[in-house]
């Protein structure tokens, strides 16, 4: 159900972060973390 013509960010930010910690972690693909997303696009779904 895409607009044309209305233009936002789909994401604001991505952070990887230790689920526990909620600090940052290593970008290596073997560090067990969460993906953390922020964006008008996030709201809009989870709604």
């Amino acid at each position: 159900m895409a607009r044309q013509g209305v233009r936002y960010h789909a994401l604001a930010d991505l952070d990887v972060m230790d689920p526990e910690m909620m600090t940052p972690v290593p970008r290596d693909g073997a560090t067990i973390c969460d993906v953390l997303l922020s964006g008008i696009l996030i709201l809009k779904l989870y709604l």
